[in-house]
């Protein structure tokens, strides 16, 4: 068997031959345009986002049969069995013979509880779907269900990768997205439901004292409160980011800034630098001390207080004690769990880890290639 590698109109092409590569038969064939006669069928219920939200005009049609047809075996020890990789996912048939006795096969997706996707971003709000995610090539979902997969990706706009999205912490039906790949910036009325994409030319205007390409977040208690960090230098805005200032605080890393404001909490600020080890601010900036025993810290993260009123549990991927791996706190950095293990590691972590605000101990984790991953504690006292 053989299949075309970037054949993307109408489609991808695999032809198969039992005969030695004498003669060869296509997998479809052209019938009266733009009709096309299929030798196969295809089930993409395990992953129905497949479709790519497209309805596409004859002769192409979706969801595809491939593109980007890296490898394709057909299995040594079952003639019947055939698996190929696609740029979406991997496909495979158990019935191969059929096609030489002139039936179609089925084909179907097989990356069931496997995934290459490359995770952005991730927000758990505290009402609506548990968790939101912004991926790359594949823009990104609204998970109602984590058991569940969900049936289409983001649209309206659609963007191939969503590099970030957020919600407004004192009203969370609202959620904005940004990313590549077609319009850049999509808002949600209804928690990520539908979406509206933003107006070219619509009055955005830049922010006034704050370099271009800063790190930005919004303070998730005082909705006129914005923050940003550039060089070593964080901002604040008190007039909903129209201009920044520079806060006093000295000491901060140069790069590697990733920061996260506390809910319910005015000024409440955590800080990770990489190498650079983790800090807190309590006054919106002004200061910042270094959180102690954290040597490095990709990210952090706010999740349900193990007891009503508490502070947030905070999630990180970091080195703590001299450890890597993934930690919660429960009593505001003061001690640190790790979460997982060391038969439990994804590479790289370093984008996103947010916690559930309704679920004690549950923790969202991005990967790079692996998806996103989460977990609950195993027991009523939190631990993994």
């Amino acid at each position: 068997m053989v299949a075309a590698l970037n054949e993307w109109w109408p489609d991808a092409m695999i032809w198969r031959s039992t005969d030695a590569g004498a003669t060869w038969k296509a997998i479809w064939e052209w019938g009266a345009y733009p009709a096309r006669i299929l030798h196969y069928t295809q089930d993409i219920s395990v992953a129905p986002w497949l479709t790519f939200n497209t309805a596409p005009a004859l002769p192409q049609i979706t969801p595809q049969l491939g593109w980007m047809i890296g490898d394709l075996e057909i299995d040594p020890f079952n003639s019947n069995h055939l698996l190929y990789g696609t740029g979406a996912t991997l496909y495979g048939s158990d019935d191969l013979t059929d096609w030489d006795a002139g039936n179609p096969i089925a084909i179907s997706v097989q990356a069931r509880g496997i995934e290459e996707t490359s995770v952005q971003d991730l927000v758990s709000p505290p009402q609506g779907a548990h968790l939101l995610s912004a991926l790359a090539d594949i823009a990104g979902f609204r998970h109602d269900d984590l058991n569940v997969v969900p049936q289409k990706m983001y649209d309206n706009p659609v963007t191939s990768t969503t590099t970030s999205l957020d919600f407004a912490e004192l009203a969370p039906q609202y959620v904005v997205r940004v990313g590549s790949g077609g319009s850049n910036i999509g808002f949600s009325a209804d928690g990520g439901t539908t979406w509206t994409p933003g107006i070219a030319n619509a009055g955005w205007t830049a922010s006034g004292g704050v370099p271009a390409g800063a790190y930005v977040g919004s303070d998730r208690a005082v909705a006129t409160r914005f923050y940003a960090y550039a060089n070593g230098v964080f901002y604040v805005s008190t007039n909903r980011g129209v201009t920044f200032s520079p806060t006093p605080t000295a000491g901060l890393p140069a790069t590697g800034v990733k920061f996260k404001a506390v809910a319910g909490r005015p000024g409440e600020i955590w800080l990770t630098a990489g190498t650079g080890g983790a800090w807190r601010s309590r006054n919106a900036g002004v200061t910042f001390s270094k959180v102690t025993h954290v040597q490095e810290a990709d990210n952090i993260g706010f999740g349900m207080p193990q007891h009503r009123g508490g502070y947030p549990a905070l999630y990180t991927s970091a080195k703590i004690a001299g450890v890597r791996g993934i930690f919660r706190s429960d009593d505001s950095g003061q001690h640190w769990i790790r979460i997982n293990d060391d038969r439990h590691q994804y590479g790289t972590t370093a984008a996103a880890i947010t916690g559930d605000p309704r679920v004690y101990g549950r923790v969202y984790v991005s990967t790079n290639g692996r998806g996103v991953i989460y977990g609950e504690p195993a027991d009523a006292q939190g631990h993994r």
